[in-house]
């Protein structure tokens, strides 16, 4: 398998999100799943099958897992985070060139 490699100038953040529903008839149920996922044992699943970080600081990630992936403190603050208030708007047109681009 591939391995991931942190460029120099920083790896860029990206995140995967659950989001219960405001007014839901089943409010109680998502806020349970909410919470499941963010159990420690949950997020070193998450971890090892999919290669998601913790966002839980109590999930105890094994060596070979913590040297690649994004966590603790050092690797969290040394990410960028992308401005999405630059890229949404100028999306379409990158979109265009990078598809030109690889046409050709």
């Amino acid at each position: 398998p591939g391995k991931f490699a942190y460029p120099k100038e920083g790896a860029v953040a990206l995140m995967v999100a659950v989001c219960p529903v405001v007014e839901s008839d089943v409010s109680d149920l998502s806020q349970k799943l909410v919470q499941h996922f963010l159990k420690p044992e949950n997020q070193v699943l998450l971890a090892q099958t999919v290669g998601f970080g913790p966002v839980n600081t109590k999930a105890v990630l094994p060596d070979d897992l913590a040297a690649v992936l994004p966590y603790g403190p050092e690797r969290i603050n040394a990410m960028n985070a992308i401005d999405w208030t630059i890229v949404n708007p100028a999306r379409g047109e990158w979109t265009k060139q990078w598809t030109r681009r690889i046409e050709q």
